[in-house]
């Protein structure tokens, strides 16, 4: 339990951030991409094997479980911080704070959501919808569990990057067909059922009502400054989620068998990441393709799939590379073709 603690440090530095002046309101910023890239290439590359019995023993262990519950009061408390002054600040520190406020949104609200939104206890679906709302992301909840999941590496797939697709193409790509596929999810379900989507019995709809009073709470509570910057930091928080589904799924395709149907998900279809450090600040995201092969198994039971193809560094520092689409293809494309 004691190194998943790690993940601490971000609500740490990001209050620390969002109270402070100058350069220090972006100790979470260089926090993430800077002291995370560092120590990912210091400790290095750590497996995670265990056998069935440790993943059963650690997946009944309710303690990893309050980790994940107690970054909703943290992830609100730190908004409350971000929201009360950030349009009296000077703009080189309303900078610094939307940016690591939105760095909390990636961290602490839309990773832990995506950690809780697939435990099948409904006080978990309620907290990661929570946490989702904080970055108005919320009917990711419906596309990732219901479409990345079942649909990953299939061509069109929003969260599958195509080989030689830029992060910023991604994006454009991405970002508007996660929120049109959880619109046609949440509306096929309902004809299913010969219900009509035009009611609040659609989740999507539901979601959009409570993101949008959630807005105009913000905005009649702390001002038009306050909610631009909310908008901001939300929106970065976005990118992040983006960005990491980016590095996570980057050229890997399901093949399509004679019988038209495709291949079962499986490991080579996620890239790995053993860098211990960003494992525990971000509770084993990294290890992805294990996820994948089991959505429901909690982070501290993950494990590394030694057959997925590997990440040359840890999250921080391919997100870095990314940024630089030529850089990107020269480090990742002669990996993906070696698989």
């Amino acid at each position: 339990m004691l190194p998943y603690l790690c993940i601490l440090l971000v609500p740490t530095l990001g209050f620390y951030s969002l109270v402070s002046t100058g350069w220090e309101s972006y100790s979470l910023l260089l926090f993430a991409f800077g002291v995370v890239t560092f120590l990912d290439l210091i400790v290095g590359r750590r497996l995670q094997h265990r056998t069935a019995a440790e993943i059963q023993k650690l997946s009944a262990q309710y303690s990893f479980a309050l980790l994940t519950y107690l970054m909703l009061p943290l992830q609100y408390l730190a908004l409350w911080f971000f929201l009360r002054d950030i349009g009296a600040v000077d703009p080189g520190t309303q900078i610094g704070r939307i940016l690591s406020m939105g760095v909390l949104c990636g961290v602490l609200g839309i990773n832990v959501a995506h950690e809780l939104g697939h435990k099948p206890g409904k006080w978990d679906q309620r907290i990661a919808q929570l946490l989702l709302l904080s970055s108005l992301y919320m009917h990711f909840f419906i596309e990732h569990n219901r479409g990345h999941h079942k649909d990953v590496g299939k061509p069109g797939e929003p969260g599958t990057a195509r080989k030689n697709e830029g992060l910023y193409r991604f994006y454009f790509r991405a970002i508007p067909h996660v929120f049109l596929n959880a619109w046609n999810l949440e509306k096929s379900r309902l004809r299913r059922a010969n219900e009509s989507p035009w009611t609040l019995k659609n989740q999507f709809l539901r979601f959009q009502v409570i993101q949008i009073v959630f807005c105009l709470l913000i905005l009649f509570n702390f001002g038009l400054s306050a909610f631009l910057s909310f908008l901001a930091a939300a929106f970065i928080g976005i990118l992040l989620l983006e960005a990491i589904n980016y590095i996570e799924h980057y050229g890997l395709v399901r093949q399509k068998m004679p019988n038209g149907i495709y291949e079962n998900v499986k490991a080579e279809h996620s890239w790995n990441s053993d860098h211990w450090f960003s494992r525990m600040v971000l509770l084993e995201l990294p290890l992805h393709p294990d996820h994948h092969l089991n959505g429901s198994r909690p982070y501290q039971a993950l494990k590394s799939q030694e057959q997925a193809p590997q990440m040359p560094f840890g999250y921080s520092l391919m997100i870095l590379t990314a940024l630089i689409p030529p850089l990107w293809r020269s480090v990742v494309n002669e990996r993906l073709d070696a698989r």
